[in-house]
């Protein structure tokens, strides 16, 4: 029994998948996805202060427009998992830290970056794109 309550074989899921595309992945025992995650380049952004919208659950919602896509990121990730592998989702949050990476790449660019708990790799991915070195730990 966990601190929370929970039981480590409860199920928790991340709702991320819920805006991307996905297919089933080939795996054994584990129910995975391959989702794409579309990168954006800084000038077709058009969120601001103003336009910044949220859910019923007070997370916010970012619009993207498929078409100005550039390069697209292929991860294998679970849907769902137990409390204690939950590092095998996507979680919103890096999707809008992999997000203000991609918008603003000038503050990263001359930086060596250690990721703790990177999970599924996705903000590793794309920091490295712009900085000297990324180390990303998980599981």
């Amino acid at each position: 029994m966990l601190d929370s309550g929970r039981r480590e074989e409860d199920r928790v899921l991340s709702d991320v998948h819920v805006g991307c595309l996905a297919e089933a992945a080939p795996s054994g025992q584990h129910s995975t996805v391959i989702s794409r995650f579309q990168q954006r380049s800084r000038e077709s952004s058009s969120l601001t202060l103003d336009t910044i919208e949220v859910d019923d659950d007070g997370d916010i919602v970012v619009k993207r427009n498929p078409s100005s896509a550039h390069q697209t990121i292929l991860i294998e990730h679970a849907m769902e998992t137990t409390i204690d592998k939950v590092g095998q989702q996507v979680w919103p949050g890096a999707l809008l830290l992999a997000d203000f990476i991609l918008h603003h790449p000038d503050r990263f660019a001359a930086c060596s970056v250690l990721e703790l708990g990177g999970g599924t790799g996705l903000v590793s991915i794309v920091l490295a794109q712009f900085v000297r070195h990324v180390f990303c730990t998980g599981e």
